[in-house]
Parts: C-alpha cells; sequence; structure tokens
C-alpha cells in the first residue's frame, strides 16, 4: 500500500536523520490535502448523521463506536 501511495504522490519516505535505519513516512503537500478532504467528508457524515438523532440516540450512538473502536484496537 505503501508503494501505491507514494507512486500516487500521497506520501514520500525519508531517512531518519539520527537513526539512518529507520524510514520516515511524511505526507507530501497532495498527501496533506486529501487528508484534509477525508476528514472534512468524515466530519459533515457524521454531523448529518447526528442531526437526524435526538440526544438520547446520539449518546448512544457515541456509546456504540466507542465499543466498536476498542474492539478493533483490541485486535490489534
Amino acid at each position: 500500500q505503501l508503494d501505491h501511495l507514494e507512486g500516487k504522490g500521497y506520501l514520500r519516505r525519508c531517512r531518519h536523520e539520527q537513526d539512518r535505519r529507520t524510514l520516515r513516512i511524511e505526507l507530501t503537500d497532495a498527501g496533506d490535502a486529501l487528508w484534509q478532504e477525508l476528514t472534512d467528508c468524515n466530519d459533515r457524515v457524521l454531523s448529518a448523521a447526528q442531526r437526524s438523532l435526538d440526544e438520547t440516540e446520539q449518546v448512544q450512538l457515541h456509546d456504540y463506536l466507542e465499543r466498536v473502536l476498542h474492539a478493533l484496537r483490541d485486535k490489534n
């Protein structure tokens, strides 16, 4: 996947300044712009979803998403 993203111009690989054995992965300007676009899209989707729910449902959704997030983190 890194090769693909690098080929698309979204990231670059750089040697670590103090430890030349280590590679750093950095977003390019194009990668940063894409990240911002995805973040903005995510914010719009969540905002739209929350507007359709009352306060109790919003709290429930938040709790469910937290549980899913913890379950996914536990698998890694």
